[in-house]
Order: structure tokens, then C-alpha cells, then sequence
């Protein structure tokens, strides 16, 4: 069995159940989730029920299960360094590093994940089976209109990150804002590809954004209201044929479930400003850094 502790906003939740799937299916074992942060009064809450994954959460008993015996394995390690014998007992992994460690898809018998796996190293070798995943359960009306008229013009996505990165001190020191100046140049480089363009702008504060940025006149606002949650904003923007991210999983996850050969996203070059936070597994290497 893996069990994945799911944190963090909508597109958090898809890059570690994406890294647990991908354990969970080279190993031919169960998966399941750990969403007790997720519960109760938390500020984030559970968002991968709009998608096609299995919902199978993990007991109390079966996480203590898997901790308690981790707990063992590495009381146990000298042992099995000696012996070379392999206990096959459970393992506990936390995230030591933003970059991709492949020790974690290393992992056998019964594991505990812990850690945001924000890298489609992860996963890349399973993409397909990611993405049917992140299939959506089912498409409102407001979905169906807005995802055919992204299909009759030559479609743009662009997102724009606010929320807590603005409201919150602590994220915003440590992440930081995209600046206009970078959509600016996004949109540049856009309309040297296309001069008939329509840009779809998605962000979880859209009025702020009509009234403090500029877009070309006939740009097309994606409002949540009438969708069914953030799964739904996110599926319309990867219907996009460019895409121009913020810093944030959302629109990465945006961008990457366009699997079209020839789409083109334009991303953050800087993606952080904590210079602790390396990303270079981060951003694929088609992407365009701007």
C-alpha cells in the first residue's frame, strides 16, 4: 500500500497524488489518501473529487500502521545493512528538498509520502494514466460554452496568482507575484505567433485583475461562478493552445494537461524568490522561461 498525504491548494494536491499514483502503480499496490490537513476548519480542503480518481481515503489505523512500522524498519536498518536482508517493512518518506530525488520512486513494500513532489519527473514515465486521471467527472453548461468558444479561435491562457501570496506576508516574501511587466512580455511573444488571438483570463481574483491590469479588448474573464469548482477552471485553461503560467501549480497543471505536441507555454523564468526553493525540476524543458 502507498498512502500520500495530500496539502495545499488544488494543484499541490495533483503533483503528490500524481507521484504516489505512479508509486503505486510500479508497484502493483493499493493507493490511498491521507487527507486529515485537508478536514475539519483548514483553510484548504479536499479538490480532487471533480476529477476520475478513485477516492479511497486511509483509516487512522492504517496510517499508524504504516508510521509504527517505519518506525521499526529504521530501528532495524543496521541489521539489514549487515544481513542484506530485505524486512520488507513499511517506510516513511518526507521530502527533504524541492528538487526531484529519485529515492522516492524507489520506495517498496508499504509507504507513507510525504512531501509537495513538484516535479513531472515524478510521473512522466506514467503521463498518460495522469492525465486520464485528471479527466473531470462531469462539465457544467458554463463549462460547455466557455470550452466551445476556446475551440473556434486561436486560444490563450493566462493565469494571474493573487490570493494568499498577496495576502499572507510570509508567502509573499518567500514566493512573490508575477509582475505586468512579465505578462506584458508574454503577451508580446504571443502575438508574434498569431495576430488573431482571444486571451482567456483565469485568476482566483478576477475583478481586481479587469480593473488594475490591461489585456488586448477582446480578452474573455473565466469567472468560478456557475463552474463546478477549481478542477473545472483548470480543465478550460489546459483547452488552450498557448498558455502563459503565474507561479503556481495551478496554471502549471494547466499548462501541462494540454498534451499537444505543438502548444506552447510561457512561464516565470524566476519562479520563487526564495533562492531555497530550487526549481530547475520544476518547469518542463519545452516551456518558455520569460
Amino acid at each position: 500500500m502507498v498512502i500520500v498525504r495530500l496539502t495545499g491548494g488544488l494543484g499541490n494536491q495533483m503533483f503528490q497524488y500524481a507521484a504516489a499514483k505512479r508509486l503505486s502503480l510500479n508497484r502493483g499496490v493499493e493507493l490511498k489518501l491521507d487527507a486529515r490537513r485537508l478536514q475539519g476548519g483548514s483553510y484548504r480542503k479536499f479538490q480532487l473529487g471533480g476529477f476520475n480518481i478513485p477516492e479511497e481515503f486511509a483509516t487512522k489505523e492504517e496510517i499508524r500502521r504504516v508510521k509504527l512500522g517505519a518506525i521499526f524498519t529504521w530501528l532495524l536498518m543496521p541489521i539489514r545493512l549487515l544481513t542484506g536482508f530485505d524486512f520488507k517493512l513499511p517506510e516513511f518518506y518526507s521530502e527533504k528538498k524541492y528538487t526531484f530525488d529519485p529515492l522516492a520512486m524507489e520506495l517498496g513494500g508499504q509507504v507513507y509520502l510525504k512531501g509537495r513532489f513538484h516535479s513531472e519527473k515524478y510521473f512522466s514515465d506514467t503521463a498518460d494514466t495522469i492525465t486520464e486521471s485528471y479527466t473531470l467527472r462531469s462539465v457544467s453548461e458554463k463549462a460547455l460554452k466557455i470550452q466551445n468558444e476556446i475551440a473556434s479561435v486561436d486560444s490563450v491562457s493566462v493565469h494571474v496568482r493573487r490570493g494568499d501570496y498577496i495576502s499572507n506576508s510570509h508567502n509573499l516574501a518567500r514566493y512573490g507575484t508575477c509582475p505586468d511587466s512579465y505578462y506584458e512580455k508574454c503577451i508580446e511573444k504571443t502575438m508574434e505567433r498569431s495576430e488573431n488571438l482571444r486571451f482567456f483570463i483565469f485568476s482566483d481574483e478576477p475583478d481586481w485583475v479587469s480593473e488594475n491590469m490591461s489585456f488586448p479588448e477582446n480578452s474573455v474573464f473565466v469567472t468560478s461562478d456557475g463552474l463546478n469548482g477549481d478542477a473545472e477552471e483548470l480543465y478550460l485553461m489546459s483547452l488552450c493552445r498557448q498558455h502563459i503560467t503565474a507561479n503556481s501549480t495551478f496554471s502549471w497543471w494547466g499548462a501541462w494537461l494540454d498534451r499537444r505536441a505543438d502548444k506552447v507555454v510561457y512561464t516565470p523564468r524566476k519562479w520563487f524568490l526564495a533562492e531555497d526553493l530550487d526549481t530547475r525540476d520544476l518547469i518542463p524543458e519545452t516551456w518558455i522561461k520569460v
